[in-house]
């Protein structure tokens, strides 16, 4: 029964969780949206993979970025990171396809993409372009 609310506890705040896995492991976390991300990669390279979910209130400062009717799970990842709830994250890996599909023409000039916003606006240390499997 312990396990079950260790569980429900990562279920519930899964930043807290990440935060704490950090400290006591002593890894670096990497932050992945995409299920297909290579995970065996992040683990065989020494570190600790991390989905990121995103936020589960309303979206307001990654409406700035991205539009509307972008991915629910890269706006609210995105959302946190803006807010600063995902600063314990040491890397993220983003699947291409995230990053292309924000790289099209709006208004005669180039959105940045995903890769880019978040290295500008999230205080970022590490972020890689990890071709995913869509």
């Amino acid at each position: 029964m312990e396990e079950w609310i260790k569980i429900k506890a990562a279920a519930d705040d899964p930043y807290a969780y990440a935060h704490a896995l950090k400290q006591n492991r002593k890894k670096p976390l990497v932050g992945y949206f995409c299920s297909y991300a290579p995970e065996e990669l992040i683990h065989a390279a020494g570190a600790v993979p991390f989905r990121i979910f995103g936020t589960r209130q309303n979206i307001s400062l990654a409406d700035a970025h991205l539009q509307s009717y972008c991915c629910s799970l890269v706006r609210g990842g995105l959302e946190d990171a803006l807010k600063g709830s995902c600063l314990f994250l040491t890397a993220r890996s983003f699947p291409i396809l995230a990053i292309l599909s924000r790289g099209f023409r709006i208004s005669g000039g180039l959105m940045p993409d995903l890769n880019s916003i978040w290295m500008w606006f999230c205080r970022s240390s590490w972020i890689g372009k990890v071709p995913e499997p869509i």
